[in-house]
């Protein structure tokens, strides 16, 4: 595994690596998120694991290197998959004769495939567009990463911990100017978007106008050149965006659903709940005051929680499942200051 990662290049080998990462970690709870839950929601999670390199590499007085990034982002995959082996127990044990549609192991592989076209064609073309904080701040931050492996108080007052992990990772695997991983946020962020408006806004509408609707509200939306922009630039604003859509998907997706219903596609509550969790974690790491905004997630955790505990559909499951990931990645990272 270390000799392909290395041969790749930083852009290309780091939002592999994430993709491969969210797909496997998912792999216990993929039947209940369904097909496109699970692989729109694999990429996302995966950046998230970058994001403990350099709090490890920090906390060991370490530099970075391929024998510390490996076992760190085998240990994230590792925690994940235990973490929805949990989640599938419960909802087994709760509901013992429910069952989700199967979702088929080639699903990985065809998100997989689909996801590496997308990162080489973002790559050959080499679209980016920057500022000064592009290149002085992030660029420059991801190279102290590279060379030292050290979280300084620069780096987590003026931009958070994400992009800067993902810059230092993707220059130390081989590479100079960090830019793939936006667009590749940006696709991510319209699939995703759109899965989560065809599930909600026209969920009760025929296909036909539900394809309809979901397409004239995305063509609105990338036909606005602040989005186009947006997509290309190399700043916090794509990945905030990701992170706060992925936990708001996860926490509607979660507690809209009946209390009792575990056989739908998306049954089970705790598998989208670790999702959101992670979503908003994501978005906590986005930006320093990104722990501030992460706090309107959970005012509407909150609102949809109180919601459903009238109906007595709220188990302290639901609580773990979200707080978790939040909590502990956020104590390792504050941990390490």
């Amino acid at each position: 595994m270390a000799e392909w990662l290395t041969s790749l290049p930083g852009n290309v080998a780091v939002p592999v690596a994430a993709l491969v990462m969210g797909l496997v970690a998912l792999m216990p709870v993929r039947s209940r998120l369904g097909a496109w839950g699970y692989a729109l929601c694999s990429f996302p999670v995966g950046l998230v694991g970058w994001g403990f390199v350099p709090i490890v590499t920090t906390a060991s007085d370490s530099v970075t290197r391929l024998r510390v990034i490996l076992p760190v982002l085998v240990l994230y995959v590792t925690a994940l998959m235990l973490a929805g082996l949990w989640a599938a127990r419960r909802i087994s044990a709760d509901e013992p004769g429910a069952s989700a549609p199967r979702v088929r192991w080639w699903v990985a592989l065809l998100t997989l495939g689909v996801g590496v076209i997308a990162i080489r064609v973002l790559y050959e073309g080499g679209w980016s567009t920057y500022s000064g904080d592009s290149w002085s701040n992030y660029q420059m931050f991801g190279q102290i990463l590279a060379d030292t492996g050290r979280l300084n108080v620069g780096i987590i007052t003026n931009r958070g911990l994400i992009l800067p992990a993902l810059h230092g990772a993707s220059t130390f695997i081989g590479g100079g100017w960090t830019f793939t991983i936006y667009p590749l946020m940006s696709l991510n962020l319209l699939a995703l978007l759109a899965y989560a408006i065809a599930g909600t806004a026209f969920d009760e509408q025929k296909l036909r106008y539900r394809a309809l609707g979901t397409c004239v509200m995305l063509v609105a939306l990338v036909s606005t050149a602040a989005f186009i922009f947006h997509s290309f630039y190399v700043h916090s604003h794509m990945v905030s965006a990701l992170g706060m859509l992925l936990a708001l998907v996860g926490i509607q997706r979660a507690l809209s659903m009946s209390a009792h219903d575990r056989s739908t596609e998306e049954g089970g509550r705790e598998p989208w709940l670790i999702v959101a969790g992670l979503g908003a974690l994501l978005f906590s790491w986005a930006r320093p005051d990104g722990i501030a905004y992460m706090f309107v997630l959970f005012l509407v955790f909150a609102f949809s929680a109180l919601r459903r505990a009238d109906e007595g559909g709220v188990r302290w499951g639901v609580i773990v499942a979200f707080f978790g990931p939040i909590l502990m990645g956020n104590a390792a990272f504050f941990g390490v200051m």
